[in-house]
């Protein structure tokens, strides 16, 4: 117990404030929000500190009785306020859907300066693994679990030296009773072990059982709690390109809502198979367009759904695709079958390599969108359907571009949002061009050769135009920065633009039965630009780019070794540091004082193994030694007065010397086995 006093130390506040910090900077960072991230990481360390000076200077008694009061008004105060103290965050914060986890992060910095008691330090604790529980949820952030590891270490840290206190006070209590009380040796003992602190450190064995629970509890609870919080976290997942562990809700290829956020971060896939394809041979898969550009990102104008209503019903029903005109659309190209069976994920809306002349289900309704997407739009959802689209795989050649002919036909070459740096880039790159085709494959070209495509790319800082930080900064992205960089270059260039999503099949193998699988990797962004007597033709800007993600997680592999190598290094300067300072302690220290407690220990554990071995009985978990003596029947005189000499030497605050407790401990063991033998 040495080191150890009843009193709170700045050590434990600045634990709290680690704990504290590192829940805070994965809740942001878990949103986008890097920069705001670590002002909270840094903060709540601030915070803590600022929580020790307050508690040193402040009357104890008023710390001792304010602290669980003040935490308590601080909380409910976050949540009174929660909407003013997301809005001091830069847009778009906390998504309303998941304030709770912006008023746990304010909470858990803001409380640490009210934290002046063991109570409410360890308390911290619950805020901050209800937040590690909703980043866990959002799946966005991918240092969280070495983070929530090192949450841990602090934490336990801190419950050990509050247990710990408790232990000192308990203690002091017991040895040093008021002058009204009148306790023996035996009583004084006896209240010290079988007080609630001691007891509980009678054995090692109740923190394996506490441990074994927390995993059991981590590895069956979990996965309801995600279940559970999922369809929050939803609202977070569907704008993050590719991050696809649930096809079936959150992805780029069968996005449902009428907006898109792009650049929210790195990107991530299981290549799990989600459908099987049968066509002529790979091509774009569209299941979505996107028309109207606001600086970060996309939405719907033009294809607003439910203009244009189609209905089939099944089973097996083959109707025409009326009023969709797809002649003023497509004029031009041939028929081709194609048919989708789903294997992961909703089939709405339908994945389709064209333009729709007919469409067979077995079962549901469809409506069809002035953009030509098709979704069902009456339960139950099709697992298989097939169609009859119309495509054009014929050269461009010198045909200009038009507009197309739905209305608000000025959105499509809508530059409001496309900077003048942009802007003036578009003219550089097209001059010189005698045909439109020729305009977009150079853009094509130029975003190929200058931007690198990697999964890994980092979010577009919070407020940038997500277009200009990806051309001219920094040069990195995935599908959809490629995609809105080209439909913003190519709309400067007077070329009428949209975007598409949908899948990009890149399995080139047929399976025995002729159909080609798609994987959630395979979900993708292009651009698509409008020609006359053609419609509408992709250009993916990312089949010229260099695909370095496989190079940057090498290289993020080759930089997480050399962090740990170097943490390696300073874990062994500390340790090795500690050693001398503690050799150098203790080389001026007697001899026994350094025996003592080896030796006496040592005494106690062959006087335990023998008692059990004498009496047939091994000693419970978490029970007291008195409590096993009595429990084993023990009425031997001996055996009690032999383990109240050992209680003596442990927690006595003084003996005649070390040696002598030494041999006293020996010398209690020999009498008390030839008291047996007799």
């Amino acid at each position: 117990m040495k080191g150890i006093t009843q009193h709170i130390t700045i050590l434990d506040h600045l634990l709290m404030g680690l704990a504290a910090g590192l829940a805070a900077y994965s809740s942001l960072a878990s949103i986008g929000q890097d920069t705001f991230a670590m002002v909270f990481a840094i903060g709540s360390v601030l915070a803590a500190l600022v929580g020790h000076a307050l508690r040193t200077s402040l009357p104890l008694k008023f710390t001792t009785m304010t602290s669980g009061f003040l935490y308590a008004l601080v909380a409910i105060a976050m949540v009174a306020f929660a909407r003013p103290l997301n809005e001091l965050l830069p847009p778009p914060g906390y998504p309303w859907q998941i304030i709770m986890a912006g008023i746990f992060t304010w909470t858990v910095m803001v409380c640490g300066i009210v934290a002046w008691r063991d109570s409410t330090l360890c308390f911290q604790a619950v805020p901050c693994i209800a937040i590690f529980g909703l980043v866990g949820a959002f799946d966005t952030f991918k240092l969280a679990s070495l983070f929530f590891f090192i949450f841990l270490i602090c934490t336990a840290t801190l419950f050990f030296r509050s247990h710990a206190r408790r232990m000192v006070i308990q203690a002091e209590e017991a040895l040093e009773p008021s002058s009204s009380e009148t306790l023996t040796s035996e009583d004084v003992v006896k209240h010290v072990m079988q007080s609630g602190a001691w007891r509980w450190m009678a054995g090692p064995e109740w923190a394996v059982i506490s441990a074994l629970v927390i995993i059991m509890m981590s590895a069956l609870g979990a996965p309801a709690i995600r279940t559970t919080i999922e369809p929050i976290t939803q609202a977070l997942r569907v704008n993050v390109p590719n991050n696809l562990p649930r096809p079936a809700s959150a992805n780029v290829g069968n996005n449902t809502n009428d907006s898109y956020q792009v650049g929210r971060g790195p990107a991530s896939f299981f290549n799990t198979p989600v459908g099987k394809v049968k066509v002529d041979h790979p091509r774009l898969l569209r299941s979505g367009t996107f028309d109207r550009f606001s600086g970060t990102g996309w939405s719907r104008l033009t294809s607003a759904r439910g203009v244009r209503p189609f209905l089939g019903t099944g089973p097996s029903s083959r109707r025409e695709a009326e009023p969709y005109d797809v002649d003023s659309i497509m004029p031009q190209g041939q028929a081709i079958d194609f048919s989708y069976k789903v294997l992961r994920g909703s089939a709405s809306p339908l994945n389709l390599p064209g333009e729709p002349l007919t469409l067979s289900l077995e079962r549901g309704k469809l409506r069809i969108n002035p953009d030509g997407t098709v979704e069902v739009v009456e339960l139950p959802v099709p697992t298989e359907y097939s169609a009859t689209v119309r495509v054009f795989d014929g050269a461009v050649g010198d045909r200009s571009t038009t507009a197309p002919p739905l209305n608000n036909q000025s959105i499509f070459y809508d530059v409001t949002w496309v900077s003048p740096e942009v802007r003036s880039l578009a003219l550089e790159i097209t001059d010189g061009a005698t045909a439109d085709a020729e305009k977009a494959e150079r853009i094509m070209q130029y975003i190929g050769d200058n931007c690198r495509y990697s999964l890994n790319a980092p979010a577009v800082p919070t407020g940038k135009n997500v277009v200009d930080h990806f051309l001219f900064d920094s040069k990195l992205g995935y599908c959809d920065l490629f995609a809105s960089a080209f439909a913003s270059l190519a709309r400067a260039a007077g070329l009428p633009t949209r975007i598409a999503t949908g899948l990009l099949m890149r399995d080139p193998q047929r399976d025995e039965r002729g159909y080609y699988t798609v994987k959630d990797s395979d979900y993708h962004m292009w651009a698509e630009v409008y020609f006359e007597e053609i419609g509408w033709v992709a250009f993916d800007a990312t089949a010229y780019a260099e695909d370095v993600t496989d190079q940057e997680e090498q290289q993020s592999r080759s930089d997480w070794s050399k962090i740990f190598q170097s943490a390696l290094l300073i874990v062994a300067a500390v340790a090795g540091l500690g050693l001398v300072i503690r050799s150098l302690f203790d080389s001026f220290q007697p001899k026994g004082v350094r025996a003592r407690a080896s030796l006496v220990n040592k005494q106690y554990l062959l006087f335990q193994r023998r008692l059990e071995k004498s009496t047939g009985k091994p000693r419970r978990m978490g029970e007291t030694m008195l409590e096993y003596l009595d429990r084993v029947g023990s009425n031997d005189p001996v055996s009690r007065e032999t383990y109240l000499i050992f209680e003596r030497l442990f927690f006595a605050r003084a003996a005649d010397s070390d040696e002598a407790a030494a041999r006293e401990a020996r010398s209690a063991v020999q009498r008390w086995q030839e008291s047996r033998q007799k």
